[in-house]
């Protein structure tokens, strides 16, 4: 497995153009996540309320990952009630 690097400053362009605002800024424990998604082999499970931005975390971990020619290396589930 090919080891990369997080990149804050690509991170924090993705989310304003994903957002559409050019102040935006990650909220607690977002930037954190996706550097762990980036550079870490473990998984990782992210639990918060909506709205928080999880959509984010994985989008732009994603996009990080593609631009450093990986694939994306999480699972993600929706489990209904």
């Amino acid at each position: 497995m090919m080891a990369i690097a997080f990149n804050q400053i690509r991170a924090v362009e993705l989310l304003r153009q994903a957002s559409g605002k050019p102040d935006a800024h990650f909220r607690d424990g977002q930037e954190e996540a996706i550097s762990h998604i980036v550079t870490s082999p473990q998984r990782l499970l992210v639990v918060q309320k909506t709205g928080w931005g999880k959509s984010f975390v994985y989008f732009i971990a994603t996009k990080l990952l593609r631009e450093a020619g990986s694939g994306m290396r999480f699972w993600f589930h929706l489990y209904w009630h």
